[in-house]
C-alpha cells in the first residue's frame, strides 16, 4: 500500500478531503494584505524613499551637507531645488543627509528600547513573584515621568551627542514595551503549548523566547514601529531646542531651529522642507506599522 493510498484512507476516515490546499506563502499573504490595506503600501513606499535617499545621499546630493555652495538665502530654483540657507548651504543636500541621522536614531532607539522592554516584560510575567513585583515597580517609576521630559533629563545629564540622544530615547520606550510584553505573556503563560513545552523539559528561557515571543510579535511590532516614529520626532525636538544632535550636523531638528526661525518670513524653505521630510517619514512608519500588525498576527498565519 503506497503513501497516497494511506493518505486517502486517512482523509476518508476523518471525513476530510484527501487533497489539502497548501498554505499560502508569505509573499502571497503580503500581496493580499497590500490589496486590502493600500495605506500600508503607501507607508512602505514613503519609508523606502527616505531610506534610499539617505543611503545614497553621497550620490544624489550635488553638494556636501556643510559645503558653502551658493549665495545665502537663495530661493528654490533649478540649481538649488530646496534653496540655500543663511550660510549658502544647499538645503536639499542637507535634508537628504539629515535622513541618515533620523533613521539611525529612530532605528537604534526603537531596537534598544523594544528589546529591553520586551525582555523585561517576558521575564516579569513568566517568572512572577518578587521578580515580577520588582521589575514592574521600576517600570512604574519610568512611566511616572512624561516621555519627552525623561529624555530631556537624560540628555541634560549625559550631554548632547548622537549617542546620548539614542540612549535617552530608548530609555523612554522601555515601559510601554515592557507592559505590552507582560500583558501578552500573561495571557499565554498557561496556554497548552506552554504546558507541553514544560512537560518535555524545555527551559524557561527557551519557552519564553522560542514559544511565547513569536506569538506576541503582533502587538509588539505595532508598538516598536510607532516608537520608531516617536524617536524620530523626539530627536528632532531635542535638536530643535539645542539638546539633540549638535550642529553643524544636518539634523532635521537643527535645520528647523536657529537661523530657520530667524528667517522664517524671508526664507521659509529653510524650515519647510525639513519639516515635510520629517512628517513624511513618521506618517509612513505609522501606516507601515498598522500593516505589519496584520501581517504578523498569528491568527492570520493560521488561515
Amino acid at each position: 500500500m503506497n503513501e497516497s493510498t494511506v493518505l486517502n484512507q486517512s482523509a476518508l476516515a476523518t471525513g476530510g478531503s484527501a487533497l489539502q490546499r497548501p498554505k499560502p506563502s508569505f509573499w502571497r499573504r503580503a500581496g493580499t494584505l497590500a490589496r486590502q490595506q493600500p495605506l500600508g503600501v503607501i507607508g512602505l513606499l514613503l519609508v523606502l524613499i527616505v531610506i534610499v535617499l539617505a543611503l545614497f545621499a553621497g550620490v544624489i546630493a550635488r553638494y556636501g551637507p556643510e559645503e558653502l555652495s551658493g549665495i545665502p538665502l537663495t530661493g528654490p530654483n533649478s540649481t538649488y531645488w530646496f534653496g540655500t540657507d543663511d550660510f549658502g548651504r544647499d538645503v536639499f543636500s542637507r535634508v537628504i543627509y539629515g535622513g541618515r541621522i533620523s533613521l539611525l536614531v529612530g532605528f537604534l532607539s526603537a531596537l534598544a528600547g523594544g528589546a529591553t522592554g520586551t525582555a523585561i516584560g517576558l521575564i516579569s510575567a513568566y517568572e512572577g513573584g518578587w521578580l515580577d513585583l520588582t521589575l514592574q515597580r521600576l517600570v512604574d517609576a519610568l512611566m511616572a515621568f512624561p516621555s519627552f521630559i525623561l529624555a530631556l533629563a537624560v540628555v541634560a545629564g549625559l550631554g548632547t551627542s548622537e549617542r546620548n540622544v539614542i540612549i535617552a530615547i530608548s530609555i523612554t520606550m522601555i515601559p510601554i514595551n515592557a507592559r505590552i510584553a507582560r500583558g501578552s505573556t500573561l495571557a499565554l503563560r498557561n496556554a497548552q503549548f506552554v504546558d507541553a513545552a514544560q512537560t518535555i523539559g524545555s527551559s524557561g528561557r527557551r519557552i519564553m523566547f522560542r514559544h511565547i515571543l513569536p506569538n506576541i510579535l503582533g502587538p509588539l511590532t505595532v508598538v516598536i514601529t510607532a516608537s520608531f516614529g516617536w524617536a524620530v520626532v523626539s530627536e528632532a525636538a531635542l535638536s530643535f531646542i539645542g539638546l539633540g544632535t549638535p550642529p553643524p550636523a544636518p539634523s532635521w531638528g537643527n535645520m528647523m531651529s536657529g537661523s530657520a526661525r530667524t528667517y522664517i518670513s524671508a526664507a521659509p524653505w529653510m524650515a519647510l522642507f525639513p519639516g515635510i521630510a520629517l512628517s513624511m517619514l513618521v506618517f509612513g512608519v505609522n501606516m507601515l506599522g498598522d500593516a505589519l500588525r496584520d501581517l504578523l498576527d498569528p491568527r492570520l498565519r493560521a488561515r
